[in-house]
């Protein structure tokens, strides 16, 4: 049996694995996106559920009575491996509302009870860093905004 498992089917059983059910998502943005964006939408695809890595979830789709939140942890795998520029915050709203809309920003004073995207960075999680062993993020800023610029006809960046 599968550890990390992302969605049951329940009238079959059958399982998709976080892993493949990331893959198969990140595929389907960089599929239905303008060219400019493929790789950028390919990332949060692959980043969207990171969370179902935590024990809690593995609980949960096991059987168990309990809310866990995951989207935010994607969010946060966002932020950490994308710091630069308003792409990376662009990430981070497209992940953390996936599933509840785009949040409000907040300030950077919200606390993590408060439902703003600065506020919902702030909560602790279990671990689910075992993301980073499953799948490949590929580097993105600076090749995203060469394409940009190339497909507006400026000179690449590098």
């Amino acid at each position: 049996m599968e550890k990390y498992v992302a969605h049951r089917n329940e009238f079959t059983g059958s399982i998709q694995t976080v892993k493949v059910h990331c893959e198969n998502t990140a595929e389907l943005c960089r599929k239905f996106s303008i060219p400019e964006l493929k790789d950028f939408l390919f990332v949060i695809g692959l980043l969207h559920d990171v969370g179902k890595y935590q024990e809690s979830f593995t609980k949960r789709i096991n059987g168990a009575n309990i809310r866990v939140e995951h989207s935010t942890c994607g969010a946060l795998a966002a932020c950490e491996n994308y710091t630069t520029g308003p792409m990376a915050l662009m990430m981070e709203y497209c992940i953390a509302g996936h599933h509840s809309g785009i949040p409000d920003g907040g300030f950077a004073n919200d606390s993590s009870d408060m439902p703003t995207l600065q506020g919902r960075m702030k909560r602790q999680f279990e671990d689910y860093s075992e993301y980073k062993s499953e799948l490949f993020l590929p580097e993105l800023i600076v090749f995203l905004f060469n394409r940009i610029r190339v497909s507006k006809g400026y000179e690449p960046l590098i």
